[in-house]
Order: C-alpha cells, then sequence, then structure tokens
C-alpha cells in the first residue's frame, strides 16, 4: 500500500511541474465550458492521476488507475503533450483524438473531491517504454533499492524513513557494503542521522541489507535533522 501512495504522490509532482512548464509557454485560460463542469461536479482540488486509457469521447477519457476509475474530461482549454522516450515533451504534436484505448495518460487539473473526475489542464500521452521503467522500479522498491532518511544509527544497522512516504526500514551493512558520496568512497562513520541515502541491495518487508549505500546531495525528508553521533557508530562487523 505505501508503495501505492509513494507512486501517486510522484507521479502527481511530475505532472505539476510540466503543466507549469506548459503554462508558461501557452499562456492559455480556462473556457467556460471548464467553469460549469466546475459547478457541477463539486467540491475540488488540484491533482495529477495517472493511468490506462479505458473509454474515449469527445469530452473525456475513462483511465484506470492504481486508485480505481476516473474520468478525465477535457475541453478547449486542454493542453496536450506528448512524452517521448528521452524524457522531452512535444506541445504541438498531439491532438485529443490521438489518444486511443490502451494508451497511458498523466492529466492534471481540478479534481472532485471523492477523487472520481479531473478537469484537466493538461493530458500528457506517456511514453509507454518509460512507463514501464517507472512500474518496474515502483514494484522493486523495498525489494532491491529504497531510499529516504538515516534516523538511528546503531552499529552497523541503519534506521531509515522512507523518502515516498515515511515506511520505516532497518538497514543491515555488513563489511561487503559500499559507500559512497558524491562519487566517492567514505565509510559508514561518515554518516549522520539526517543523511539521505540511496541503498541498493535485496529485502524482505521492513528488513533491508545493504550492497550499496550512497549518500545524497540534500534530504529527501527535510524535517529530519543531520547530526553525527560517534557514540553510536562503530565501523561494520
Amino acid at each position: 500500500m505505501y508503495m501505492k501512495r509513494w507512486f501517486t504522490v510522484v507521479i502527481a509532482l511530475v505532472i505539476a511541474l510540466n503543466s507549469f512548464s506548459l503554462a508558461q509557454s501557452t499562456g492559455s485560460t480556462p473556457d467556460t465550458s471548464r467553469q460549469e463542469k466546475t459547478k457541477r461536479l463539486g467540491p475540488r482540488r488540484q491533482e495529477g492521476v495517472v493511468g490506462t486509457v479505458t473509454q474515449v469521447a469527445t469530452d473525456h477519457y475513462t483511465i484506470t488507475t492504481v486508485n480505481g476509475d476516473y474520468t478525465v474530461w477535457i475541453n478547449s482549454a486542454t493542453r496536450f503533450s506528448k512524452q517521448s522516450a528521452e524524457r522531452s515533451f512535444d506541445q504541438s504534436a498531439l491532438k485529443s483524438t490521438d489518444i486511443k484505448v490502451g494508451d497511458t495518460i498523466s492529466s492534471f487539473g481540478d479534481t472532485t473531491t471523492d477523487s472520481s473526475s479531473v478537469i484537466a489542464q493538461v493530458v500528457i500521452l506517456n511514453d509507454p517504454t518509460l512507463m514501464k521503467k517507472k512500474m518496474d522500479l515502483k514494484a522493486s522498491y523495498g525489494k532491491t533499492w529504497v531510499a529516504g532518511n538515516i534516523t538511528v544509527i546503531n552499529g552497523s544497522t541503519l534506521s531509515l524513513i522512507g523518502a515516498p512516504d515515511g515506511h520505516p526500514f532497518s538497514v543491515l551493512t555488513n563489511q561487503n557494503t559500499a559507500f559512497s558520496s558524491g562519487g566517492k568512497p567514505i565509510e559508514l562513520t561518515d554518516l549522520g542521522v539526517g543523511d539521505a541515502v540511496h541503498i541498493r541491495g535485496s529485502g524482505n518487508g521492513d528488513s533491508f541489507t545493504a550492497t550499496t549505500v550512497q549518500r545524497a546531495g540534500r534530504p529527501m525528508n527535510p524535517g529530519v535533522p543531520r547530526h553525527v553521533s560517534p557514540s553510536s557508530v562503530s565501523s561494520p562487523q
């Protein structure tokens, strides 16, 4: 469940950034049809959703997401973009009729509080290769990699708060674990509570055995203060 919530949050942030970029370049303003749908659909909030198209109509798409089905309403103010395998976005090569059943799209706009529909400001046709990579990455979280902030260092064991949604992990290191920061090797004793780390290895549930620990350049959870406690840190056994 925490993986699903993390994936939804990450996608929403990406879509929000993309929509801001598109808005800057197009300068479009919402039309009356969007305002009418907003009134009819009731209370709303800004949110991004991603899913597979199951139905196409002239004024909306139905998509299936990890959290259920959504209706994505479109109108003359909706901006369309196509994602390429190089992660760039073509703002001129896509029309609403180019999106077909089976495509994966991301949309951002006013979402009703019951999370059943979104009045789309931006619709992005996702590249299938990149989407597969994202889904594979999501599926492997907690199994082959974890990321987050260190909360406790107890001997050779790191307690970690996962960056996606705060899920805790107990990360075991040993004499074969490689530590690095900025592409340069470091030691376990160079790590401190609050450090953001990306860890590869193998996991089962909340327990993870690290083969590599990479310290990131900035905190993934800024609320976790960083401090080094030499008395609580010892060399790997």
